[in-house]
């Protein structure tokens, strides 16, 4: 009922860990473009972090009214169109691309629908990756019907057993990570459509990062309103990706702190050709390991860090602070170099090109000497 009759609009769930997730909503915002239709961003679930670090707003984290300002397109969150304390329960037809994409014939699961208390039927459409445009065309009247007959049945909502058809006045998609003009895997390109309409249009809340610059000080060594110097920000990631490395033992599969230090050392010197020196201990480092010993490591490059536990970032901020500072850190650097195949490493790195013109790079890793040249 808060949704303009004059406006057509179109919104996501997700489930694909942070990153994945902020791909999926920016994938969703250039649909809109496409479609002339109004985004409408739900919040983030909880993925990388525990489930009672709760659901924050895309708003907390991205400003909004600057990515709107900068598409030219209004932009609205699900809490402008339903009270977060709302305990209505209201039915949605959407479109299933993930249904089609594997064995189960299922939707994509995901918290988002049961927090903002929404009971989705869906329609399978799609495969392992959807063209914008077949998306797209969903949101006219005769491409409409032809999928609806087109199609098989409606899988009901889980709560209660409800099948609706896809709403058209507010165009809904169960998972929107696997879709491109031309691919799937555009996003790593650096003429990717969605990074470069939307994407990179999208900075930081100002709290968050006001937050977010007072860890990079005191990393630095830099006293609270002192210009933040110039840095380089690395991102080494470990944790569930040694799950990729198969019978390769993981102290080869993983690229040693070398092999960072030389894209460093690489990245120092494009940056010195043009003018911009970065003293060896501006190098700030996140990551997901654990390892006492390694950190030891990185301290012995004259690197430095963010302790989030010396920090209580937690206790402070709340759950989500902790990726979402490194995140920050990683965007504001005037160079960085991350881990080939993370995502968080990729989006890192375009803020960085993007943002303040600077310099990234990705290592290697998957085996011995991988990243070696």
């Amino acid at each position: 009922d808060n949704l303009r009759p004059d406006t057509q609009y179109v919104t996501t769930w997700l489930s694909g860990g942070w990153t994945n997730d902020f791909m999926t909503y920016i994938n969703m915002v250039y649909l809109a473009l496409l479609t002339s239709r109004t985004p409408v961003i739900p919040p983030f679930a909880p993925s990388h972090v525990d489930y009672d670090g709760g659901f924050p707003p895309f708003g907390d984290i991205f400003d909004v009214s600057r990515l709107a300002a900068a598409i030219n397109l209004p932009v609205l969150e699900w809490r402008d169109v339903k009270q977060e304390n709302s305990t209505a329960f209201d039915e949605l037809g959407c479109w299933s691309i993930w249904g089609l994409a594997g064995d189960t014939r299922e939707p994509r699961g995901s918290h988002i629908p049961y927090h903002l208390k929404l009971g989705i039927s869906s329609i399978l459409i799609g495969g392992n990756w959807v063209p914008f445009w077949t998306l797209a065309k969903l949101s006219f009247p005769s491409r409409r019907t032809q999928a609806l007959a087109e199609n098989p049945p409606q899988t009901p909502a889980p709560r209660s057993n409800a099948q609706l058809d896809p709403d058209e006045h507010l165009l809904c998609f169960d998972f929107m990570y696997y879709v491109g003009v031309q691919d799937n895997e555009e996003w790593w390109e650096e003429w990717s459509p969605a990074w470069i309409e939307v994407g990179r249009h999208a900075r930081w809340e100002k709290r968050l990062e006001r937050v977010a610059v007072g860890y990079i000080q005191r990393a630095l060594g830099v006293e609270e309103g002192e210009e933040v110097p110039r840095y380089i920000a690395v991102h080494v990631r470990h944790g569930d990706f040694k799950n990729t490395c198969g019978d390769t033992p993981i102290d080869e599969c993983f690229a040693p702190l070398s092999a960072y230090a030389r894209r460093v050392a690489s990245i120092s010197a494009v940056l010195s050709d043009r003018s911009l020196s970065i003293p060896p201990h501006h190098v700030l480092v996140t990551s997901d390991e654990t390892s006492a010993e390694w950190w030891a490591e990185v301290s012995a490059l004259g690197w430095r860090r963010t302790d989030h536990v010396a920090e209580r970032t937690e206790e402070r901020y709340g759950k989500w602070y902790v990726p979402l500072v490194d995140a920050v850190t990683q965007s504001l650097g005037v160079g960085f170099v991350g881990t080939s195949g993370s995502t968080m490493s990729l989006v890192a790195k375009r803020r960085v090109e993007d943002w303040s013109g600077g310099v990234g790079e990705l290592v290697q890793y998957g085996y011995k000497d991988a990243d070696a040249h």
